[in-house]
C-alpha cells in the first residue's frame, strides 16, 4: 500500500474545516467493483482503477475548499491465486480554495482542468496532463491535477480565463506494462533525461464572447510538452582519448510548446456543432545534451549530436450532437492532425543503436520518424485521422441505458496514399440503474487492426488487439 505526500496536506487542510460547525460540508462519491478480462482468452486484465472516491466541498461565505480524494487499485496476480497480491495507492486528485467574486473566481490549489468547446478529445485542453491508465475513460477521470491559480472573470458579454502554474507537468505513462494495449517504444531511464534549462514556468489564457447562435474562445497556452521526446544521441567510449571503441546513447527531453486556439460552438435547433482547432509551435531548448553514461563498459562522453528539431502542427476536432426519433442521441466527431514545418539537426551515427524493444539503425535516424505531438489530445497517440460515431437509447424512464461507440482510423500511411479504415475500436455499454444509488454496468470493447498495415506489428490497432475486452462494474453512490 502506497501513500501519495499529498495526504499530509490533504489532513492538514480538511481536518480544521470539518471540526468548524458553521462551515457547510457536502460528501459526495462512489465506491466502484471493477473487472475487465480479455474477450480471446478471459483472462483478467490488471490495470489500474478507482475503487474509492470522495469529493468534499467545505464552504464559509465566498469561500470553498474543494478535495477530490481517490483509492486506485490495481492486481498484481491472480485474484484466485494462493499468493494474492494487488497494490493500492492513496491519491488526492484536487484540493483548492475557491473565492467567489461579483466579477467571477479566483481558484488556488491542486486542480483539473478542462479547456476547448468539444466534449472529448480537445486539442485545446493542454493545461492538465493525462493519466494514459485511464485513456478509454472520459471527462475527467482521465485527468491529472495541477498546481495551479486560475480564475474565471466576466465583463458584460465577455467571459475571461486564465492559469499560472510554476511547475512542468508531465502525463502518466504505461511504460511497458503488459497488461496495457498502448506500448511505449522505449521508458527512458533517469540518467537519459535532459533536465529543462530554463523556468518550467507555465501560463495561459482565454476570451470566450457568447452570440444568439453560441459562443467563440480564442486561447493562448505556452508549457513544456506532456511526454519526452527523442532529444538527440551522445556518444560512450571505453578509453577517455580513444573514439575506437564507442556506443551510442539516447537523451530525451521535454520541448517547449506554444498553442494558439479557436474553439467555437453552434446551436441549430436540436443540432449542436461544436469545434476546436490548435496550432502547435514546439521547440527542442537543448543545445547540449551530454549526460552520463547507461552502458556498462562504456563511461567517457566522446561527442553529442543534439536534433535542436523545430516543428510547428495543428490539431482539429469536429463534433455533432443531435436527436433523433424514438429518443436516440447520435453524436459524432472527426479528427485531424498533420505536421505543417519540421526542422532538426542531422544524426550522424555510423551502427544501430540497440535498446530495450527498441532498435535504431543509420537509414533510420531521421529525428523526424521519430516526432511525436506532446500537447493536445491523446487521440494523436493512436492516428493522425479518426471518424468516431455514438448512439445512445434509454428506456425504463432513463433507468437503462444503452450506448454504441465505433472509433475508425482512416489516417494514410506514408507508404500509400489510399484513404479507407484501416483500423477500428467498437464498444458497447449498457447500464443499468438498479437503484439511484446503485448502477451495474456491462461493456464490450473490440479492436481490430489490418495486418497489410505498412507498419505491420507495430501499428497502434494492430498492438492493441489483445486488449479487446469485456468489463463489468458495481457501482454505488453517495
Amino acid at each position: 500500500m502506497r501513500f501519495n505526500k499529498q495526504i499530509i496536506t490533504y489532513l492538514v487542510f480538511i481536518i480544521p474545516t470539518l471540526m468548524l460547525g458553521q462551515i457547510q460540508n457536502n460528501f459526495s462519491g462512489y465506491f466502484d467493483n471493477y473487472m475487465i478480462s480479455g474477450l480471446s482468452d478471459g483472462k483478467i486484465i490488471k490495470i489500474p482503477f478507482r475503487m474509492i472516491n470522495l469529493n468534499i466541498q467545505n464552504s464559509l461565505n465566498d469561500f470553498t475548499l474543494t478535495s477530490n480524494f481517490a483509492m486506485e487499485f490495481q492486481l498484481k496476480s491472480d485474484p484466485f491465486s494462493e499468493k494474492f497480491d494487488a497494490d493500492v495507492f492513496w491519491d488526492i486528485r484536487e484540493l483548492y480554495f475557491t473565492w467567489f467574486h461579483s466579477l467571477g473566481e479566483l481558484r488556488f490549489g491542486k486542480q483539473i482542468h478542462t479547456w476547448g468547446m468539444v466534449d472529448e478529445n480537445s486539442p485545446l485542453d493542454v493545461v492538465s496532463a493525462f493519466d494514459y491508465y485511464y485513456l478509454f475513460f472520459q471527462g475527467s477521470e482521465r485527468k491529472i491535477g495541477a498546481n495551479s491559480i486560475a480564475f474565471d472573470f466576466y465583463l458584460n458579454n465577455w467571459k475571461f480565463g486564465g492559469v499560472f502554474s510554476p511547475f512542468h507537468q508531465t502525463n502518466r505513462l504505461p511504460g511497458n506494462d503488459g497488461d496495457f494495449p498502448i506500448k511505449m517504444p522505449v521508458v527512458p531511464e533517469p540518467l537519459q533525461m535532459i533536465e529543462i534549462n530554463e523556468a518550467s514556468v507555465e501560463f495561459g489564457g482565454f476570451i470566450e464572447r457568447p452570440f444568439d447562435w453560441g459562443d467563440v474562445r480564442l486561447s493562448y497556452f505556452q508549457g513544456f510538452d506532456r511526454v519526452n521526446n527523442f532529444s538527440g544521441v551522445n556518444v560512450f567510449t571505453i578509453n577517455e582519448n580513444d573514439l575506437s571503441f564507442f556506443e551510442y546513447d539516447i537523451a530525451y527531453g521535454f520541448r517547449k510548446t506554444r498553442v494558439l486556439g479557436l474553439g467555437t460552438v453552434l446551436f441549430i435547433e436540436d443540432l449542436v456543432l461544436r469545434g476546436d482547432l490548435g496550432f502547435f509551435q514546439t521547440k527542442d531548448l537543448n543545445k547540449t545534451i551530454k549526460t552520463e553514461s547507461t552502458i556498462e563498459g562504456y563511461p567517457f562522453h566522446g561527442d553529442e549530436f543534439p536534433t535542436k528539431e523545430a516543428s510547428d502542427y495543428y490539431q482539429f476536432t469536429f463534433q455533432f450532437e443531435y436527436g433523433l426519433p424514438f429518443d436516440i442521441s447520435i453524436g459524432g466527431q472527426y479528427f485531424n492532425y498533420d505536421i505543417i514545418h519540421y526542422e532538426s539537426d542531422e544524426i550522424p551515427i555510423e551502427k544501430c543503436i540497440k535498446m530495450t524493444n527498441f532498435e535504431i539503425c543509420p537509414e533510420d535516424v531521421n529525428p523526424r520518424n521519430f516526432f511525436n505531438p506532446g500537447m493536445g489530445t491523446p487521440l494523436a497517440v493512436l492516428t493522425k485521422q479518426a471518424v468516431i460515431i455514438t448512439l445512445e437509447k434509454t428506456f425504463l424512464d432513463d433507468q437503462l441505458n444503452f450506448n454504441l461507440l465505433s472509433l475508425l482510423d482512416i489516417a494514410k500511411p506514408k507508404e500509400t496514399n489510399k484513404t479507407k479504415i484501416w483500423g477500428a475500436m467498437f464498444g458497447f455499454t449498457m447500464e443499468y440503474n438498479v437503484t439511484q444509488n446503485l448502477h451495474g454496468v456491462l461493456g464490450i470493447t473490440k479492436i481490430l487492426g489490418k495486418n497489410t498495415h505498412p507498419d505491420g506489428e507495430i501499428y497502434r490497432f494492430n498492438a492493441m488487439e489483445d486488449f479487446s475486452h469485456i468489463r463489468m462494474e458495481l457501482k454505488y453512490f453517495f
